[in-house]
């Protein structure tokens, strides 16, 4: 999130100031994909300033980020020393100076410049000169800002009050405003709500909070997305399954006229058919004429055989399919009361226990035996991912081939460590036609990283693809597959947050 105003714009200023001066910049990084760009800070504790054009933020968070694939930029800044942090006046602005030891010249001053206009927010790194070294997302406008020409700040916005309120930002129906005087200030709330933040420097402990709460939401919403989109599917699968059985059902009002027909057929075996019929007297029906229709190819006996056959049938149908049905119905009430409490959860940790409260053990259609196989198999593992979503890990080389090639369906997904070894890792498809959450995903290749030599790396690489594109190595040790349609992602090892492992004790 940005500053409103051009106020908190500068009260956040001081109290990066506070913070920062002094502090080493050690490393400058950009990220293309996620269009996030960061400083990483050493001093008194570690810290790291994100910028990120989509969507607009600018936050200095605790702890330096975790490594993933961002490259380092701006190589002239590194281990740089913050000499103040300072606002733009007038405007939404925020200025980094920094000083570099040279040992050849006399220590280089460089400016970094954040303009923070939501949208069209900037990033500049400035030479001593005042020259543009470099630009991040510069906007098109009046200034043609580009690097080798001079910074030129943008329109004032006019001066600022001395005293007074502003607003920071309203989120989940609270809005957060600065009261300021001078040097002073401090955040209230309307309505009235708890806070606790430092005192210090108040709009950086609140940016953090409000960030983590927001990117709390955002998975709580798609974690709900992946746990409903299950839900779903599985009370489409048992209303199909349901309105079949019924259908069958209905056909139990044919039991009688089944029989009669038989009957029928029986006393006129010597009656020519006509077509693909058979006229004769209805002798249950007030002796009228009707058409008994024959089966295609069958005689007039053999179709009477099968309309007896029919009729027994069915006679033996209520009592194998109404348990079902209602069993079936129970289901359905069960999974919609399910996709309700998944729908009014309003904490991701809350989320992931009531998913784990819908496992229950069941025996699967013959068709899904393998995918379901016994979590004691000695050849692997068992987990489930945040989404409940089940993960498959061999537990070695003779079980990775079990899982991969007796165990897995062609249609789930497979998981290895990139030029490591390890376990395959097998996510379990609950729809074939559809790829797995991108929760999933990401846990079913981080246990894929845990459960590899690459294990105390903070950053792996692994590849996955459909179990369809993996094959046995012709002549090669146990384990050893060829893989094609790879795709890649780069994770922390880790086991999955919702559920412990399944240990086996052999």
């Amino acid at each position: 999130m940005l500053p409103k105003n051009t106020v908190v714009t500068n009260y956040l200023a001081l109290e990066y100031d506070t913070l920062l001066r002094g502090a080493i910049l050690v490393k400058v990084e950009h990220h293309k994909a996620s269009k996030i760009f960061r400083l990483l800070f050493k001093g008194e504790s570690k810290r790291h300033l994100k910028f990120s054009f989509a969507p607009p933020q600018f936050l200095l968070l605790p702890d330096w980020a975790k490594k993933d694939d961002s490259f380092q930029v701006w190589q002239q800044c590194a281990l740089s020393t913050v000499i103040k942090v300072a606002p733009l006046p007038g405007n939404r602005a925020i200025v980094f100076e920094i000083e570099k030891d040279d040992e050849a010249n006399s220590p280089r001053r460089l400016k970094i410049i954040f303009e923070l206009f939501g949208a069209q927010a900037n990033a500049f790194l400035i030479d001593h000169d005042g020259t543009i070294l470099h630009a991040l997302r510069v906007v098109k406008d009046s200034r043609r800002l580009k690097p080798g020409t001079p910074y030129v700040s943008a329109e004032s916005l006019g001066a600022t009050s001395h005293a007074g309120r502003a607003e920071i930002a309203s989120v989940a129906g609270i809005n957060y405003l600065l009261e300021f005087d001078g040097k002073l200030h401090r955040i209230v709330t309307e309505p009235p709500a708890k806070l606790e933040l430092d005192e210090k420097a108040p709009l950086v402990s609140l940016f953090w909070q409000l960030h983590d709460e927001q990117a709390a939401q955002q998975e709580l919403k798609q974690a709900q997305a992946t746990a409903l989109g299950v839900l779903k599917r599985e009370i489409k699968k048992s209303e199909n399954t349901l309105a079949q059985l019924k259908q069958d059902l209905a056909e139990c009002a044919d039991i009688d006229r089944l029989k009669q027909w038989g009957d029928l057929l029986m006393a006129n075996l010597n009656v020519k058919p006509d077509g693909g019929k058979l006229r004769v007297t209805d002798l249950y029906h007030d002796d009228r004429a009707i058409d008994i229709p024959l089966l295609a190819g069958k005689s007039i006996l053999e179709t009477a055989a099968i309309y007896y056959k029919r009729a027994k049938r069915l006679q033996r149908m209520p009592a194998i399919v109404m348990p079902r049905i209602q069993k079936l119905e129970q289901t359905i009430t069960r999974l919609i009361e399910r996709s309700a409490a998944v729908f009014q959860v309003s904490n991701i940790d809350h989320l992931r226990k009531l998913i784990a409260t819908f496992r229950e053990p069941s025996r699967r259609s013959k068709g899904s035996d393998t995918a379901e196989a016994s979590s004691s198999s000695p050849h692997y593992r068992t987990f489930y991912s945040s989404a409940g979503e089940k993960l498959l890990v061999g537990k070695s080389a003779a079980g990775n081939d079990v899982l991969t090639f007796k165990v897995a369906r062609t249609y789930d997904w497979w998981f290895h460590a990139q030029q490591a070894t390890g376990s395959h890792v097998i996510l379990v498809a609950t729809d074939k036609n559809r790829e797995p959450s991108k929760q999933s995903i990401t846990e079913a290749a981080q246990l894929a990283a845990y459960y590899s030599d690459m294990k105390k790396s903070s950053n792996v690489p692994v590849m996955y693809t459909e179990r369809r594109h993996v094959r046995k190595a012709k002549g090669g040790a146990p384990g050893k597959v060829i893989f094609q349609q790879i795709k890649s992602i780069f994770v922390e090892p880790k086991l999955p947050p919702t559920v412990k492992e399944e240990r086996i004790d052999l």
